[in-house]
């Protein structure tokens, strides 16, 4: 899909095989390569069953406290390739579904206590 410039795939059951799909019910949202400079909190609210999300190579300098809150299933999420400085504590807290974190290339120095 294709909206005002930005791109979005969402792969979600019975909508056939994402080639880069491990098992055909995964719920993938990939907001890739769209130049996104910020998300606002509560943007993927509603979305516990989403199993991947792909932020990569976009702009984002920094992401809301309590933006994946909710997402009870999440078990990939990419954010490298941004421009990210800090990330806020706890942000990753409550993935309990959670196997892999990309977050090479940014801008980051220190990860704060408490990220998980």
């Amino acid at each position: 899909a294709q909206t005002q410039g930005m791109k979005a795939t969402i792969r979600h059951p019975g909508a056939g095989r994402d080639p880069d799909a491990t098992a055909v019910n995964e719920f993938l949202l990939r907001l890739n390569d769209n130049q996104l400079t910020s998300l606002p909190n509560g943007v993927f609210g509603g979305l516990s069953s989403l199993q991947g999300l792909y932020l990569y190579n976009n702009q984002l300098t920094t992401l809301p406290a309590g933006i994946f809150t909710g997402l009870s299933s999440l078990q990939t999420l990419t954010l490298d390739h941004n421009q990210l400085t800090t990330l806020p504590a706890g942000i990753f807290h409550g993935l309990s579904s959670f196997q892999g974190l990309d977050l090479y290339n940014n801008q980051l120095t220190t990860l704060p206590d408490g990220i998980f």
